[in-house]
Protein backbone atom coordinates (compact mmCIF):
# COMPACT_ATOMS: atom_id res chain seq x y z
CA UNK A 1 0.00 0.00 0.00
CA UNK A 2 3.17 2.56 0.46
CA UNK A 3 4.57 1.42 -2.18
CA UNK A 4 1.31 2.54 -4.55
CA UNK A 5 1.00 6.10 -2.65
CA UNK A 6 5.02 6.90 -3.44
CA UNK A 7 3.64 6.02 -6.80
CA UNK A 8 0.67 8.26 -6.90
CA UNK A 9 2.64 10.86 -5.21
CA UNK A 10 5.54 10.74 -7.62
CA UNK A 11 2.92 10.44 -10.37
CA UNK A 12 1.25 13.78 -9.12
CA UNK A 13 4.11 15.75 -8.77
CA UNK A 14 5.65 14.70 -12.12
CA UNK A 15 1.75 15.93 -13.79
CA UNK A 16 1.80 18.87 -11.55
CA UNK A 17 5.74 19.86 -12.66
CA UNK A 18 4.31 19.35 -16.35
CA UNK A 19 1.50 21.14 -16.25
CA UNK A 20 3.22 24.18 -14.49
CA UNK A 21 5.68 24.28 -17.20
CA UNK A 22 3.40 24.32 -20.09
CA UNK A 23 2.72 28.21 -20.34
CA UNK A 24 1.78 30.04 -23.23
CA UNK A 25 4.21 32.11 -22.99
CA UNK A 26 4.96 32.90 -26.83
CA UNK A 27 6.28 36.44 -26.46
CA UNK A 28 8.90 37.49 -28.70
CA UNK A 29 12.24 37.80 -26.72
CA UNK A 30 13.42 40.80 -29.11
CA UNK A 31 13.64 44.10 -27.65
CA UNK A 32 10.71 46.11 -28.49
CA UNK A 33 11.28 47.69 -32.06
CA UNK A 34 14.15 45.41 -32.95
CA UNK A 35 13.26 43.18 -35.66
CA UNK A 36 13.85 39.68 -35.21
CA UNK A 37 15.79 37.76 -38.53
CA UNK A 38 14.86 34.28 -39.84
CA UNK A 39 17.14 31.09 -40.29
CA UNK A 40 17.89 32.01 -43.50
CA UNK A 41 18.82 36.08 -42.62
CA UNK A 42 21.08 34.22 -40.24
CA UNK A 43 22.42 31.89 -42.05
CA UNK A 44 23.74 33.60 -44.81
CA UNK A 45 25.34 36.96 -42.71
CA UNK A 46 26.93 34.54 -40.76
CA UNK A 47 29.05 32.90 -44.00
CA UNK A 48 29.21 29.54 -42.87
CA UNK A 49 26.36 27.99 -43.32
CA UNK A 50 26.71 27.15 -47.07
CA UNK A 51 25.73 23.21 -46.55
CA UNK A 52 22.30 24.64 -44.93
CA UNK A 53 21.57 27.00 -47.51
CA UNK A 54 22.12 25.13 -50.48
CA UNK A 55 19.94 22.25 -49.01
CA UNK A 56 17.48 24.81 -48.24
CA UNK A 57 17.41 26.16 -51.96
CA UNK A 58 17.71 22.14 -53.41
CA UNK A 59 14.44 21.61 -51.46
CA UNK A 60 12.50 24.40 -51.88
CA UNK A 61 12.39 25.41 -48.49
CA UNK A 62 14.23 28.71 -48.90
CA UNK A 63 11.28 30.69 -49.05
CA UNK A 64 9.53 28.90 -45.78
CA UNK A 65 12.50 29.38 -43.85
CA UNK A 66 12.62 33.55 -44.88
CA UNK A 67 9.14 33.31 -43.21
CA UNK A 68 9.37 34.78 -40.34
Amino acid sequence: MRKLQITFGALFLASTLFFASCDKDDDPVTSPGVQSKTIAQTATEAGNFTILLDALTRTDLAATMADP
